[in-house]
């Protein structure tokens, strides 16, 4: 055993290396639905930075520091507090944010978030079409899918600790709709950009489109 390791220490430490900076600072995440579409599409690998807001024990949810505390309209990462899913979504309510979801369109403290006026999806004829949403400091192209739509009208305060997220798919999206909050040390940090699409039908197939594409 003694020989195995001296002959691959070099081996074992960029090994160990890798899995601490992947649990400490940067990670990558590949997306397998459509739930985040038009903005992350089926097969991205997404880059996640891990110190967008704490410093955590590498693989726990023990938090060591806060650096930065979550803004509204930023795409995150995190555990599924109902099934500890690692999932993809926009983070639309902070603690405190009164929301009202009336048939997916969102309204912030008052404030509605789209461009676009919820007549459209009542008037859409093509079952699909797209609108803005300023949500915070980022604009989100938000797809609808009429065919899909169900009426809803929830009025909702975040509470302290918690945050509410979306997809960007909004009628196609399983998120805090269905399952309530997300507790902040169930965020993993948030995603910056697209690395690359890489899908397997059956063999890979790269979307050249597709490489390091920031969000905005």
């Amino acid at each position: 055993m003694r020989d195995f390791l001296r002959r691959n220490a070099s081996f074992i430490v960029s090994v160990a290396l890798l899995l601490v900076v992947r649990g400490t600072f940067a990670d990558q995440n590949v997306v397998p639905s459509g739930s985040m579409e038009p903005t992350i599409e089926v097969g991205d690998h997404i880059f996640v930075n891990r110190l967008a807001y704490d410093l955590k024990v590498p693989f726990t949810e023990i938090t060591l520091a806060t650096l930065h505390s979550p803004k509204r309209g930023d795409i995150i990462v995190f555990h599924n507090p109902t099934s500890d899913v690692r999932m993809v979504k926009r983070l639309i309510g902070l603690p405190g944010d009164k929301l009202r979801i009336h048939n997916g369109f969102v309204t912030v403290n008052g404030r509605p978030a789209p461009d676009t006026p919820s007549r459209m999806l009542e008037a859409s004829h093509d079952g699909e079409f797209t609108y803005s949403e300023k949500i915070g400091e980022h604009n989100a192209t938000i797809k609808r899918i009429r065919a899909m739509s169900q009426p809803q009208d929830l009025e909702i305060t975040v509470p302290p600790g918690q945050y509410f997220a979306m997809g960007d798919n909004r009628d196609n999206s399983y998120d805090s709709r269905g399952w309530g909050f997300i507790p902040h040390s169930k965020i993993v940090g948030r995603a910056d950009f697209v690395m690359f699409n890489m899908n397997w039908n059956p063999f890979p197939s790269f979307n050249l489109d597709r490489i390091v594409k920031w969000f905005t």
